[in-house]
């Protein structure tokens, strides 16, 4: 990444927080080994405050004492990642380098949800509108209050808000949206039918048009749509060294219609000497370890373990199959014995001590970088409400474009209060601030792969057949699915494992 870019990307992440910088500080961030980590670091820890480049040194000092920069380290501590301490020093073995080093950049604890206030709602709102804003200065150069516009009209404006209702017009050619933005003030706008595929509710958008007063009121008719996106400028960035990584979903330990035979060929691939086995260092597993109990009706007449514990010490076993060199990131899902509301903490203890030294878990979502490569982790919940909202337009077989449309709203759960429960945090932990250079999710039992302004999106496949609970809801699996991916070449294969 340029120098010049870094800056805007830096600016704009502490930017999501309300972080004011004066110069000298941005300098300093530019000088740490690792300045996006540092960033990320800052962010964590203040909001809505003013730092000098003389504070930026004092928190560079500390940082720098807390993470070991060198090759054969992963900088990682035991908070970052939950009940599992990484070792310093990793043992090396033959399809190992020394030289690769994960960083957990977003792990969200388990925070109380006790003492929610009604004003706590608006403030998780005002909080996305001002960090999505922040993602994309380019789309909002120039916006408009819409208290102002309301009053006084014009055209060839540009406003951006939260949608707060979405319909059509009676003869059903336009798109009828009401967005409200940061002033308190709501709009009316009209979209042409041909410009508005669909609209979230709950989702930040633009739209550019012309602002109608007349006969009291005032409206909008946009002649563009504006999405907060991804840079078109955006590249991927590529791993310095060998290592590939493999990516499953969905286990479902416990279900009758778990897959085992082609799980255990999955194994015996991971346990071969080839040339991609041997570089594989990482599995990451987007959710639903287990089948859970109580998730959906008559589903105890499909388990094969009734007991929560036992599943999670039978997948303890499994996994235990698979090379001790070879990590296991692992993010909890909608069956899995947390919380359902998002962002979903790291397993508990009393589960996660069952696992080996390389299990690691992490909340859901989660955003990690493997020897420089960005990975945003997340189950997948909210494509329930993105089918339901649009079914004209989405569908459960097709995931990649689920993720895509997630990904250029710049958030992985617009819609609050629907199918995906949301803890309403004052700062919404469901921005995409930073633009990931991979985008994993699961849920919907099926693979899928695409590319959008070179971010991977990758829905990683299930080892559970179909249910009838899936059958009523005309959910049909593509199982036992795993991608491979060389975070050095790019290079990818869907590796089927079902015969």
């Amino acid at each position: 990444m340029v120098e010049n870019d870094m800056r805007k990307e830096i600016l704009a992440i502490l930017g999501s927080s309300d972080i004011l910088l004066d110069a000298s500080a941005i300098e300093k961030i530019m000088s740490a080994p690792e300045p996006l980590s540092f960033a990320m670091a800052i962010k964590s820890k203040y909001s809505e405050t003013y730092l000098t480049g003389s504070a930026i040194e004092s928190e560079l000092i500390t940082w720098s004492g807390a993470h070991v920069i060198g090759q054969e380290a992963l900088p990682a501590s035991k908070e970052d990642i939950g009940t599992h301490d990484l070792p310093a020093s990793p043992q090396k073995t033959e399809s190992q380098s020394s030289a690769d080093e994960l960083v957990i950049l977003v792990n969200h604890r388990d925070v109380s949800c006790k003492g929610i206030k009604p004003e706590d709602y608006a403030k998780l709102f005002l909080s996305r509108y001002k960090q999505i804003i922040n993602t994309c200065p380019q789309t909002v150069r120039g916006i408009a209050r819409i208290k102002s516009v309301k009053r006084a009209g014009g055209n060839d404006l540009k406003i951006f808000g939260i949608v707060t209702e979405v319909g059509q017009t009676r003869l059903g050619d336009k798109a009828k949206v009401v967005i409200e933005d940061d002033s308190g003030e709501s709009i009316t706008v009209f979209v042409n039918d041909k410009k508005a595929k669909f609209f979230l509710l709950d989702e930040i958008v633009g739209f550019k048009g012309d602002v109608s007063t007349q006969k009291g009121s005032s409206c909008m008719f946009a002649s563009e749509v504006l999405h907060p996106g991804i840079p078109v400028a955006n590249k991927r960035s590529r791993a310095g060294h060998p290592i590939s990584v493999v990516f499953i979903s969905d286990i479902h330990v416990g279900s009758k219609t778990f897959l085992r035979d082609a799980w255990n060929r999955f194994i015996a691939w991971l346990n071969s000497d080839t040339n991609e086995t041997r570089r594989v260092k990482y599995i990451l597993i987007s959710g639903d370890l287990v089948d859970g109990i109580g998730i959906y009706p008559g589903q105890e007449e499909e388990l094969e373990i009734d007991d929560i514990y036992e599943q999670y010490s039978e997948l303890s076993r499994m996994l235990s199959k698979i090379p001790e060199h070879i990590k296991i990131i692992a993010i909890p899902g909608n069956h899995d014995a947390v919380r359902q509301a998002e962002p979903q903490p790291p397993l508990p203890e009393y589960i996660t001590k069952l696992f080996g030294d390389n299990f690691i878990c992490l909340s859901n979502p989660a955003y990690l970088k493997i020897d420089g490569v960005k990975i945003l982790m997340y189950h997948g919940r909210s494509f329930d409400d993105l089918v339901a909202q649009a079914p004209h337009c989405l569908s459960y077989s097709k995931p990649e474009n689920l993720m895509k449309e997630l990904l250029i709203r710049r958030h992985l759960a617009p819609t609050y209060g629907d199918k995906t429960p949301i803890v309403p945090y004052e700062h919404d932990p469901l921005v995409i601030s930073d633009v990931p250079d991979i985008m994993v999710s699961g849920h919907v039992h099926t693979s899928g792969c695409t590319e959008v302004c070179d971010v991977l999106l990758v829905n990683a496949s299930t080892w559970q057949s179909q249910t009838e609970f899936q059958k009523q809801t005309n959910i049909v699996p593509r199982p036992a699915q795993v991608l491979y991916y060389e975070l050095d070449t790019g290079k990818k294969i869907m590796k089927d494992f079902l015969k």
